[in-house]
């Protein structure tokens, strides 16, 4: 595997993560509040 394979892979997962996140705090957000009953 060269540098260039690793430095991609690394950052194809941190995209994936930060989008997955930008998707689940919100949800994750609103599901809180209506438990509290916010």
């Amino acid at each position: 595997m060269t540098t260039d394979t690793i430095l991609s892979i690394f950052l194809g997962v941190g995209l994936a993560a930060s989008v997955g996140f930008r998707v689940f705090l919100p949800l994750f957000a609103l599901s809180l509040a209506s438990y509290f009953g916010v």
